[in-house]
Formats: structure tokens, C-alpha cells, sequence
């Protein structure tokens, strides 16, 4: 069974943001744009951008368009504070 139109699209477009095509902080082409190169309406070009920002991929903003984000670092600041020795012993 072959994936929704908008799955396919968003696949892709998580393919060029992790290849680099779309890098950190650039804007992405215009859903009008996306729409006519994946030769779909807006509306499903729409979805899989939506789907791209929910899962933390794309933000959008106004007067700007919808830019990759970028990586969140990894807060370790979060895990349990254990003793001086036992955090050097693990970070080596």
C-alpha cells in the first residue's frame, strides 16, 4: 500500500533537511513553489510542512516564511546530580 501524497512529501523534505539541501536556518521554498514541483495542491504540501513543524523539523514565521530549526543541544543539566568522581568516571 504506497504512502498519502502528503507522507511522501514530507519524507522528502525531511530528506533534504537532513542532507543538507535545506540547512539550519535557511527558508524553505514557498508552498506554492513545493506545491507545483511535487505537482500537488497546497493544501497537502500544507500538511506535510504542519507535520514537519509539529515534529520539531520547521518553524514558521510571519512576513519570513518556514525555516529549519535548529538542533536542540542536549541538556544534561537535567539528569541526576551524582558525586564529583562519578561524573568524571563517566565522562572519562
Amino acid at each position: 500500500m504506497t504512502k498519502p501524497k502528503y507522507e511522501q512529501i514530507q519524507a522528502e523534505l525531511l530528506t533534504r533537511i537532513q542532507n543538507g539541501t535545506y540547512p539550519e536556518g535557511s527558508v524553505i521554498p514557498k508552498e506554492l513553489d513545493l506545491a507545483e514541483n511535487f505537482n500537488v495542491s497546497r493544501p497537502t504540501v500544507r500538511q506535510a510542512i504542519e507535520a514537519l513543524v509539529n515534529a520539531g523539523y520547521l518553524e514558521r514565521k510571519r512576513r519570513v516564511g518556514t525555516r529549519v530549526r535548529q538542533t536542540k543541544l542536549a541538556q544534561e543539566f537535567t539528569h541526576v546530580i551524582r558525586n564529583f568522581d562519578s561524573e568524571m568516571a563517566q565522562n572519562g
